[in-house]
């Protein structure tokens, strides 16, 4: 398998994350590709140059993060990272997450393009919806039991991306369960091993 990602893009950080989980990591090679730059490379794999895409063994390219993810546990089952018991819950941190990274995306994405404007409507807009979503998440997580679930694996790496990318939210400061909650989890190797650094290029 292939695996087409960036260093510092919370989408392919939760999936390199859960490969780490799943211990899939000696079967996948990395390609490391820029999304902004819509290389042939990743253009040949997906046409809207998004990272990450999962090449799988037959060659069929997955995009997306949650549908790699899902393909992933269904495809290779042991361990499990998505509990028969709270489907729903997993999902819920699930879809908590992938909006706390496509806020902080956007905002990130709209600086790079058009500078740090304090009155863009388009970064308020998505600042706001952090604001809004944070006590959300605060209030979705529970203490953390052996191994964590694909949920919980996303929202560490949306609260990493928020970190890395956008620290003035400071939302440690804001929140009453997260800030623990994700101290004990970032301390798991799949999730120390992918944190992302200034150095790295990319979004």
């Amino acid at each position: 398998m292939k695996l087409y990602a960036s260093p510092t893009s919370p989408y392919a950080r939760f999936v390199r994350v859960v490969l780490l989980e799943k211990e899939l990591n000696p079967r996948v090679t990395p390609v490391w590709v820029n999304p902004w730059e819509s290389t042939e490379a990743l253009l040949a794999v997906n046409p809207f140059s998004r990272i990450p895409v999962l090449e799988v063994d037959d060659g069929t390219p997955l995009a997306e993060s949650a549908v790699i993810v899902l393909y992933l546990e269904r495809r290779f089952p042991e361990p499990r990272l998505m509990p028969l018991d709270r489907v729903e819950h997993v999902h819920r941190k699930l879809g908590l997450a992938q909006g706390l990274m496509d806020a902080a995306v956007a905002v990130v994405a709209h600086r790079r393009f058009h500078g740090d404007s304090g009155d863009d409507p388009v970064v308020k807009r998505r600042l706001e919806a952090l604001a809004r979503a944070l006590p959300v998440a605060d209030e979705a997580v529970r203490p953390l039991i052996d191994r964590p679930d694909l949920g919980s694996l996303a929202l560490a790496c949306a609260l990493g991306y928020l970190d890395f990318r956008l620290p003035e939210l400071d939302w440690q400061a804001t929140t009453r369960k997260l800030p623990g909650w994700y101290r004990a989890i970032a301390e798991r190797e799949s999730l120390a091993n992918t944190l992302p650094t200034l150095e790295q290029p990319a979004i």
